[in-house]
Formats: C-alpha cells, sequence, structure tokens
C-alpha cells in the first residue's frame, strides 16, 4: 500500500517442522489372494515453528485492529498422537508385490510456545494459536523382495 509517497512493507516468512516417534501394531485379517489388514498407534512429536513478520503501514493509511505482531521468533511444541488405518496389499508375484495405506492421524498441540513461555500469536487478537497436525495420508506401496544370500 502507499499514502502519502509512504510504501508500506509487509512480509510474513513462516516455517513449521515436526519429528515424531510412533509405536504401531497391525493384524491383517484376510488373505485370500488379496491382504486386507488394519493397523494403528500412538506417538510422540515434537512441533518447531519459525517466524519472521514485518507488518509496517503507511502513517496515512487506516490502521488496521488486529494484525501480526512484527519480529522473528521460534516456537515449539510437544504433543502425543495416536493413529489408525487400513492396509491392502496385493502380491502380484513371490518376489513382487503393491500395496496401499489409507491413515488418520489425530494430533493436536494446545498451543506453540518460545523459550520464554509466549504462545504464538500470528493474528494479534491475544490468544495463542493451536497446532492441528490431524489428517489423513495415502500411502503407495511396490514390494521388491530378493534373495541375495541363497
Amino acid at each position: 500500500y502507499t499514502s502519502d509517497g509512504t510504501t508500506s512493507t509487509i512480509a510474513i516468512d513462516l516455517g513449521c517442522s515436526a519429528i515424531g516417534f510412533v509405536v504401531t501394531g497391525g493384524f491383517n485379517f484376510l488373505n485370500y489372494g488379496l491382504i486386507l489388514g488394519a493397523h494403528g498407534g500412538i506417538g510422540y512429536y515434537y512441533s518447531g515453528f519459525t517466524s519472521d513478520i514485518t507488518f509496517e503501514m503507511p502513517s496515512g493509511y487506516p490502521p488496521i485492529s488486529v494484525h501480526p505482531h512484527t519480529g522473528t521468533g521460534h516456537y515449539h511444541s510437544q504433543s502425543i498422537g495416536i493413529e489408525a488405518g487400513m492396509s491392502l496389499f496385493y502380491p502380484v508375484t513371490n518376489w513382487f508385490g503393491l500395496g496401499a495405506d489409507l491413515t488418520y492421524r489425530a494430533l493436536t498441540a494446545p498451543s506453540l510456545t518460545d523459550a520464554h513461555g509466549t504462545g504464538l500469536d500470528l493474528d494479534g487478537d491475544g490468544t495463542a494459536e493451536r497446532l492441528d497436525l490431524s489428517g489423513i495420508s495415502v500411502q503407495l506401496t511396490i514390494s521388491v523382495s530378493l534373495n541375495l544370500f541363497q
């Protein structure tokens, strides 16, 4: 935006990373040429979030009531998540197979905080944002079995 010859500078750079360790178990309940199974797990997830925000409006522009806080920040969160899903596998030959997994993960972190315990507030409304990593994932599998030691 430009007002009174002054141009605004708005830059929002965000980065998110997560690492998780999940203990899973599965059970195949159909095995007649097509293998159908169910699996589930529980895990620990650590999430990191970085922000670098510049929000400078020209002095002549009407003020905006809710906007992100300027500056840089490093936030983190820890959570326990659960996942469950179904798997389908088709052994084409005794050494080659194709499969697919459909999994839902339920994982919500209450808030992301920095080293001082301050929560991440992207929109400036005074409420810390939640991190929701819940969702569906689809995995396609190609399996090749090689017997190298005969």
